[in-house]
Protein backbone atom coordinates (compact mmCIF):
# COMPACT_ATOMS: atom_id res chain seq x y z
CA UNK A 1 0.00 0.00 0.00
CA UNK A 2 1.50 3.30 -0.81
CA UNK A 3 1.61 5.83 1.94
CA UNK A 4 1.02 9.62 1.09
CA UNK A 5 2.89 11.66 3.31
CA UNK A 6 3.23 15.80 4.23
CA UNK A 7 6.84 16.49 2.86
CA UNK A 8 8.02 19.61 5.24
CA UNK A 9 10.15 22.68 3.92
CA UNK A 10 13.32 22.13 5.47
CA UNK A 11 16.50 24.05 5.42
CA UNK A 12 19.87 22.91 5.96
CA UNK A 13 22.80 25.82 6.80
CA UNK A 14 25.79 23.98 6.04
CA UNK A 15 28.22 27.16 6.74
CA UNK A 16 26.66 26.46 10.70
CA UNK A 17 28.68 25.08 13.50
CA UNK A 18 25.19 23.52 14.42
CA UNK A 19 25.40 19.76 13.38
CA UNK A 20 23.37 19.01 10.13
CA UNK A 21 21.45 16.17 12.11
CA UNK A 22 20.63 18.50 14.71
CA UNK A 23 19.04 20.94 12.22
CA UNK A 24 17.28 18.55 10.72
CA UNK A 25 15.87 17.10 13.91
CA UNK A 26 15.03 20.85 15.41
CA UNK A 27 12.84 21.30 12.36
CA UNK A 28 11.34 18.03 12.18
CA UNK A 29 10.46 18.32 16.07
CA UNK A 30 8.78 22.08 15.61
CA UNK A 31 6.51 20.61 12.23
CA UNK A 32 5.16 17.88 15.13
CA UNK A 33 4.75 20.73 17.69
CA UNK A 34 2.98 23.15 15.59
CA UNK A 35 0.45 20.73 13.97
CA UNK A 36 2.17 20.40 10.72
CA UNK A 37 2.38 16.87 11.18
CA UNK A 38 0.04 14.81 13.29
CA UNK A 39 -0.84 11.79 15.27
CA UNK A 40 -0.78 8.98 13.04
CA UNK A 41 0.20 10.62 9.77
CA UNK A 42 2.76 8.66 7.49
CA UNK A 43 6.83 9.94 7.88
CA UNK A 44 8.65 10.63 5.07
CA UNK A 45 11.11 7.66 4.50
CA UNK A 46 15.15 7.72 5.24
CA UNK A 47 15.84 7.10 1.50
CA UNK A 48 13.47 9.74 0.08
CA UNK A 49 14.67 12.68 3.00
CA UNK A 50 18.44 11.74 2.40
CA UNK A 51 18.02 12.07 -1.36
CA UNK A 52 15.65 15.61 -1.16
CA UNK A 53 17.91 17.49 1.08
CA UNK A 54 21.36 15.90 -0.14
CA UNK A 55 22.08 14.63 3.60
CA UNK A 56 23.74 11.28 3.60
CA UNK A 57 21.55 8.19 5.08
CA UNK A 58 23.49 8.30 8.09
CA UNK A 59 22.66 12.15 9.07
CA UNK A 60 19.19 11.55 8.56
CA UNK A 61 18.76 8.22 10.33
CA UNK A 62 20.44 9.75 13.47
CA UNK A 63 17.89 12.69 13.55
CA UNK A 64 15.06 10.62 12.81
CA UNK A 65 16.50 8.35 15.79
CA UNK A 66 16.44 11.82 17.63
CA UNK A 67 12.92 11.81 17.32
CA UNK A 68 12.18 8.11 18.00
CA UNK A 69 13.88 8.53 21.21
CA UNK A 70 12.02 11.94 22.54
CA UNK A 71 8.56 9.52 21.09
CA UNK A 72 7.88 11.63 18.63
CA UNK A 73 7.88 9.25 15.74
CA UNK A 74 7.25 5.33 16.00
CA UNK A 75 8.90 2.35 14.01
CA UNK A 76 6.63 -0.67 13.35
CA UNK A 77 7.79 -3.15 10.90
CA UNK A 78 5.37 -3.85 7.84
CA UNK A 79 4.12 0.00 8.56
CA UNK A 80 6.93 1.99 8.57
CA UNK A 81 7.80 5.00 10.63
CA UNK A 82 4.83 7.45 11.69
CA UNK A 83 3.90 10.33 13.85
CA UNK A 84 3.42 9.19 17.68
CA UNK A 85 0.37 10.21 19.26
CA UNK A 86 0.39 12.60 22.08
CA UNK A 87 2.54 11.26 25.21
CA UNK A 88 1.95 11.55 28.36
CA UNK A 89 4.90 12.31 30.43
CA UNK A 90 5.44 10.66 33.90
CA UNK A 91 7.58 12.66 36.22
CA UNK A 92 9.63 11.26 39.01
CA UNK A 93 7.01 12.11 41.87
CA UNK A 94 4.33 10.51 43.98
CA UNK A 95 1.42 11.06 41.37
CA UNK A 96 -1.48 9.14 39.60
CA UNK A 97 -1.35 8.27 36.30
CA UNK A 98 -4.71 9.66 36.45
CA UNK A 99 -3.40 13.17 37.81
CA UNK A 100 -0.99 13.02 35.35
CA UNK A 101 -3.69 12.97 32.84
CA UNK A 102 -5.67 15.72 34.17
CA UNK A 103 -2.53 18.01 34.52
CA UNK A 104 -1.75 17.17 31.07
CA UNK A 105 -5.45 18.47 29.45
CA UNK A 106 -6.09 14.99 28.73
CA UNK A 107 -9.33 13.33 29.93
CA UNK A 108 -8.74 10.49 31.89
CA UNK A 109 -11.74 7.28 31.95
CA UNK A 110 -11.55 4.57 34.81
CA UNK A 111 -12.59 0.45 33.95
CA UNK A 112 -12.60 -1.08 36.38
CA UNK A 113 -11.74 -5.10 35.12
CA UNK A 114 -11.77 -6.26 38.75
CA UNK A 115 -12.15 -5.94 42.29
CA UNK A 116 -11.52 -8.55 45.21
CA UNK A 117 -10.90 -8.26 48.68
CA UNK A 118 -10.25 -11.69 49.28
CA UNK A 119 -7.16 -11.91 46.87
CA UNK A 120 -4.39 -14.61 48.89
CA UNK A 121 -0.65 -13.75 47.22
CA UNK A 122 2.09 -15.24 49.69
CA UNK A 123 4.90 -12.82 47.07
CA UNK A 124 3.18 -9.66 47.18
CA UNK A 125 2.30 -9.80 51.17
CA UNK A 126 5.62 -10.25 51.63
CA UNK A 127 6.41 -7.07 49.73
CA UNK A 128 3.77 -5.32 51.93
CA UNK A 129 5.70 -6.66 54.69
CA UNK A 130 2.28 -8.45 55.59
CA UNK A 131 1.95 -12.32 56.72
CA UNK A 132 1.23 -14.68 53.71
CA UNK A 133 -1.90 -15.59 54.26
CA UNK A 134 -3.42 -12.10 54.92
CA UNK A 135 -6.74 -11.49 52.27
CA UNK A 136 -5.33 -8.47 50.10
CA UNK A 137 -7.65 -5.64 48.31
CA UNK A 138 -6.53 -6.60 44.47
CA UNK A 139 -7.31 -4.31 41.34
CA UNK A 140 -7.27 -4.62 38.06
CA UNK A 141 -8.11 -1.54 35.54
CA UNK A 142 -7.87 -0.16 32.34
CA UNK A 143 -7.23 3.50 32.01
CA UNK A 144 -8.04 5.39 28.92
CA UNK A 145 -6.98 8.53 27.35
CA UNK A 146 -9.55 11.02 25.44
CA UNK A 147 -11.22 7.45 24.58
CA UNK A 148 -8.10 5.24 23.64
CA UNK A 149 -6.63 3.06 26.16
CA UNK A 150 -3.33 3.92 27.27
CA UNK A 151 -2.58 1.68 30.22
CA UNK A 152 -3.47 -1.41 32.24
CA UNK A 153 -2.94 -0.77 36.14
CA UNK A 154 -2.57 -3.69 39.08
CA UNK A 155 -2.37 -2.98 42.63
CA UNK A 156 -2.40 -4.60 45.96
CA UNK A 157 -3.31 -2.74 49.02
CA UNK A 158 -3.35 -4.03 52.38
CA UNK A 159 -7.10 -5.21 53.79
CA UNK A 160 -7.91 -2.14 55.69
CA UNK A 161 -8.86 -0.30 52.36
CA UNK A 162 -11.27 -3.16 51.48
CA UNK A 163 -14.10 -0.28 51.73
CA UNK A 164 -13.21 0.74 48.62
CA UNK A 165 -16.02 0.71 46.25
CA UNK A 166 -16.24 0.06 41.93
CA UNK A 167 -17.69 3.21 41.77
CA UNK A 168 -15.20 5.47 43.62
CA UNK A 169 -12.59 3.46 41.86
CA UNK A 170 -14.03 4.53 38.21
CA UNK A 171 -14.28 8.03 38.86
CA UNK A 172 -11.07 8.85 40.85
CA UNK A 173 -7.54 8.21 40.94
CA UNK A 174 -6.26 5.78 43.89
CA UNK A 175 -4.09 7.94 45.36
CA UNK A 176 -6.82 10.44 46.03
CA UNK A 177 -8.53 7.68 47.36
CA UNK A 178 -5.92 6.73 49.83
CA UNK A 179 -5.47 10.40 50.23
CA UNK A 180 -9.21 10.89 51.70
CA UNK A 181 -8.52 7.80 54.29
CA UNK A 182 -5.78 9.49 55.99
CA UNK A 183 -3.15 7.78 53.86
CA UNK A 184 -0.62 9.61 52.09
CA UNK A 185 2.52 8.04 49.94
CA UNK A 186 5.62 9.63 50.36
CA UNK A 187 8.32 7.48 49.41
CA UNK A 188 8.83 4.51 46.74
CA UNK A 189 10.91 2.08 45.19
CA UNK A 190 9.78 2.12 41.71
CA UNK A 191 11.43 0.32 38.87
CA UNK A 192 10.86 0.95 35.32
CA UNK A 193 11.14 -1.32 32.18
CA UNK A 194 9.87 -2.98 29.09
CA UNK A 195 8.79 -6.57 27.95
CA UNK A 196 6.41 -8.54 25.59
CA UNK A 197 2.58 -7.91 25.83
CA UNK A 198 0.58 -11.05 26.34
CA UNK A 199 -1.94 -11.73 24.53
CA UNK A 200 -4.54 -10.41 26.87
CA UNK A 201 -2.71 -7.03 26.95
CA UNK A 202 -2.33 -6.23 23.39
CA UNK A 203 -5.97 -7.07 23.07
CA UNK A 204 -6.81 -4.37 25.80
CA UNK A 205 -4.36 -1.66 24.84
CA UNK A 206 -5.13 -2.69 20.95
CA UNK A 207 -1.50 -2.86 20.05
CA UNK A 208 -0.29 -4.84 17.03
CA UNK A 209 1.92 -7.62 16.96
CA UNK A 210 5.71 -6.85 17.98
CA UNK A 211 4.33 -3.64 19.81
CA UNK A 212 6.50 -3.10 23.16
CA UNK A 213 4.83 -1.94 26.69
CA UNK A 214 6.53 0.03 29.12
CA UNK A 215 6.06 -1.36 32.50
CA UNK A 216 6.38 0.00 36.03
CA UNK A 217 6.52 -1.45 39.50
CA UNK A 218 5.99 0.64 42.34
CA UNK A 219 6.18 -0.05 46.33
CA UNK A 220 4.67 2.93 48.06
CA UNK A 221 5.44 3.81 52.21
CA UNK A 222 3.82 6.22 54.49
CA UNK A 223 5.81 8.55 56.46
CA UNK A 224 6.06 5.89 59.51
CA UNK A 225 7.42 3.41 56.95
CA UNK A 226 4.15 1.23 56.27
CA UNK A 227 3.77 -0.24 52.75
CA UNK A 228 1.04 0.91 52.14
CA UNK A 229 0.75 -0.03 48.04
CA UNK A 230 2.17 -2.15 45.44
CA UNK A 231 1.32 -1.33 41.71
CA UNK A 232 2.28 -3.43 38.52
CA UNK A 233 1.42 -1.50 35.64
CA UNK A 234 1.77 -1.59 31.51
CA UNK A 235 1.64 1.32 29.64
CA UNK A 236 1.24 1.56 25.13
CA UNK A 237 5.01 2.29 24.36
CA UNK A 238 3.94 5.22 21.95
CA UNK A 239 1.80 7.42 24.76
CA UNK A 240 4.09 7.58 27.56
CA UNK A 241 7.30 8.65 28.53
CA UNK A 242 9.01 8.54 32.59
CA UNK A 243 10.17 12.03 32.87
CA UNK A 244 13.54 11.19 35.56
CA UNK A 245 15.16 14.10 37.24
CA UNK A 246 18.52 13.07 38.57
CA UNK A 247 20.56 13.59 41.98
CA UNK A 248 23.27 12.70 43.46
CA UNK A 249 21.16 10.87 46.64
CA UNK A 250 17.84 10.32 47.40
CA UNK A 251 17.20 12.49 50.26
CA UNK A 252 14.64 14.78 48.27
CA UNK A 253 12.15 11.97 48.49
CA UNK A 254 11.40 12.97 52.25
CA UNK A 255 12.27 16.97 52.74
CA UNK A 256 9.97 17.61 55.24
CA UNK A 257 8.87 14.28 56.16
CA UNK A 258 9.87 12.34 59.45
CA UNK A 259 10.77 9.13 58.16
CA UNK A 260 11.49 5.98 59.88
CA UNK A 261 11.14 2.41 60.14
CA UNK A 262 11.19 0.35 56.48
CA UNK A 263 11.37 3.76 55.10
CA UNK A 264 14.16 5.20 56.08
CA UNK A 265 16.02 1.73 55.69
CA UNK A 266 14.60 1.82 52.29
CA UNK A 267 16.53 5.51 51.92
CA UNK A 268 19.77 4.38 53.05
CA UNK A 269 19.92 1.22 50.74
CA UNK A 270 18.75 3.48 47.87
CA UNK A 271 21.98 6.03 49.00
CA UNK A 272 24.34 3.52 48.87
CA UNK A 273 23.45 1.87 45.72
CA UNK A 274 24.25 5.26 43.60
CA UNK A 275 25.97 4.45 40.57
CA UNK A 276 26.62 8.58 39.00
CA UNK A 277 24.96 8.26 35.58
CA UNK A 278 25.10 11.13 32.80
CA UNK A 279 23.66 11.28 29.28
CA UNK A 280 25.82 12.28 26.91
CA UNK A 281 24.79 15.08 24.68
CA UNK A 282 24.09 14.68 21.17
CA UNK A 283 24.15 10.93 21.12
CA UNK A 284 20.70 9.87 21.93
CA UNK A 285 20.31 6.78 24.81
CA UNK A 286 23.95 6.82 25.00
CA UNK A 287 25.30 7.31 28.93
CA UNK A 288 28.56 7.85 30.99
CA UNK A 289 28.60 6.24 34.57
CA UNK A 290 31.33 5.59 36.98
CA UNK A 291 31.68 2.47 39.38
CA UNK A 292 34.00 2.78 42.00
CA UNK A 293 37.51 3.96 40.25
CA UNK A 294 36.09 2.96 36.45
CA UNK A 295 33.99 4.43 33.89
CA UNK A 296 32.00 3.40 31.77
CA UNK A 297 30.03 3.85 28.31
CA UNK A 298 26.87 2.40 27.50
CA UNK A 299 24.58 2.90 24.46
CA UNK A 300 21.37 1.40 24.48
CA UNK A 301 20.42 0.20 20.93
CA UNK A 302 16.77 0.42 19.10
CA UNK A 303 17.13 -2.60 17.21
CA UNK A 304 15.39 -5.85 18.13
CA UNK A 305 18.06 -7.74 19.78
CA UNK A 306 19.20 -9.86 16.91
CA UNK A 307 19.67 -7.05 14.48
CA UNK A 308 21.55 -5.69 17.31
CA UNK A 309 23.62 -8.09 17.47
CA UNK A 310 24.71 -9.04 14.28
CA UNK A 311 25.41 -5.84 13.41
CA UNK A 312 28.24 -5.46 16.30
CA UNK A 313 29.14 -9.16 15.37
CA UNK A 314 30.14 -7.37 11.89
CA UNK A 315 32.19 -4.80 13.98
CA UNK A 316 33.78 -6.84 15.85
CA UNK A 317 35.32 -9.07 13.17
CA UNK A 318 36.76 -6.41 11.34
CA UNK A 319 38.12 -4.86 14.55
CA UNK A 320 35.77 -1.62 14.54
CA UNK A 321 33.55 -2.15 17.60
CA UNK A 322 35.58 -0.25 19.78
CA UNK A 323 35.12 3.37 20.22
CA UNK A 324 38.88 3.92 19.94
CA UNK A 325 41.91 2.11 21.11
CA UNK A 326 41.60 3.83 24.75
CA UNK A 327 37.99 3.17 24.51
CA UNK A 328 37.67 -0.58 24.53
CA UNK A 329 34.35 -2.91 24.10
CA UNK A 330 33.62 -4.82 27.18
CA UNK A 331 30.49 -6.69 25.92
CA UNK A 332 27.04 -6.23 26.11
CA UNK A 333 23.97 -7.08 28.32
CA UNK A 334 20.38 -7.69 27.81
CA UNK A 335 17.81 -5.45 29.59
CA UNK A 336 13.96 -5.44 28.24
CA UNK A 337 14.79 -6.98 24.97
CA UNK A 338 17.13 -4.13 24.15
CA UNK A 339 21.16 -4.56 23.58
CA UNK A 340 23.28 -2.58 25.71
CA UNK A 341 26.97 -2.29 24.28
CA UNK A 342 29.34 -1.49 27.31
CA UNK A 343 32.99 0.38 26.54
CA UNK A 344 35.49 1.15 29.36
CA UNK A 345 37.56 4.49 29.00
CA UNK A 346 39.90 6.31 30.49
CA UNK A 347 38.67 6.91 34.13
CA UNK A 348 38.95 10.18 34.27
CA UNK A 349 37.39 10.99 31.93
CA UNK A 350 34.24 13.31 31.67
CA UNK A 351 30.79 13.18 29.45
CA UNK A 352 31.62 15.41 27.14
CA UNK A 353 34.71 13.64 26.21
CA UNK A 354 33.69 10.77 24.86
CA UNK A 355 30.70 12.61 22.10
CA UNK A 356 32.75 12.31 18.81
CA UNK A 357 33.64 8.74 18.99
CA UNK A 358 30.21 7.71 20.26
CA UNK A 359 28.72 9.71 17.04
CA UNK A 360 31.46 8.12 14.85
CA UNK A 361 30.80 4.26 16.35
CA UNK A 362 27.03 4.94 15.34
CA UNK A 363 27.65 5.86 11.76
CA UNK A 364 29.13 2.51 11.64
CA UNK A 365 26.88 0.54 13.57
CA UNK A 366 24.08 1.70 11.15
CA UNK A 367 26.09 1.03 7.80
CA UNK A 368 26.49 -2.93 9.73
CA UNK A 369 23.11 -2.89 10.64
CA UNK A 370 22.11 -2.18 6.67
CA UNK A 371 24.00 -4.90 5.39
CA UNK A 372 22.39 -7.41 3.73
CA UNK A 373 25.08 -10.11 2.90
CA UNK A 374 25.32 -12.91 4.33
CA UNK A 375 27.90 -13.35 7.66
CA UNK A 376 31.16 -14.46 6.97
CA UNK A 377 32.60 -16.78 9.42
CA UNK A 378 34.61 -14.99 11.40
CA UNK A 379 31.82 -12.76 11.64
CA UNK A 380 29.92 -15.46 12.95
CA UNK A 381 32.34 -16.52 15.65
CA UNK A 382 32.08 -12.70 16.71
CA UNK A 383 28.59 -13.02 17.27
CA UNK A 384 28.93 -16.39 19.20
CA UNK A 385 31.47 -14.61 21.57
CA UNK A 386 29.16 -11.73 22.19
CA UNK A 387 26.18 -13.85 22.71
CA UNK A 388 28.23 -16.27 25.54
CA UNK A 389 29.22 -12.85 27.17
CA UNK A 390 25.86 -11.45 27.28
CA UNK A 391 23.97 -10.49 30.81
CA UNK A 392 20.72 -10.45 30.86
CA UNK A 393 19.24 -7.86 33.25
CA UNK A 394 15.49 -8.72 34.65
Amino acid sequence: MHCVYVVIPIVIDRSSPVPLYHQLAEQLTAAIEDGTLQPGDPFENELALAERLELSRPTVRRAIGELVARGMLVRRRGIGTTIANQVIHRRDELTSLYEDLQRSGRSPLTEVLTARTDAVDESVAEILGLPADTPLVSLKRLRYADGMPLAILRNWLPPAFADLTVESLTQHSLYALLRERGVRPIVAHQSIGARRPLPRERKLLHLVKGDPLLTMTRKAYDAAGAAVEFGDHCYRFDQYAFDITVHEGFDFWVEGHDVSGEAAASLERANESVVPTTPIEGTPATYWCRIGERTYIRLVLADDEDTATTALARLHAKGEAHLDEDRRLLGAFRAGGLIVPVWEVPADSEPADHAGVVADFTERYCAARDATDDLTADERRARSGLLSRQVTLR
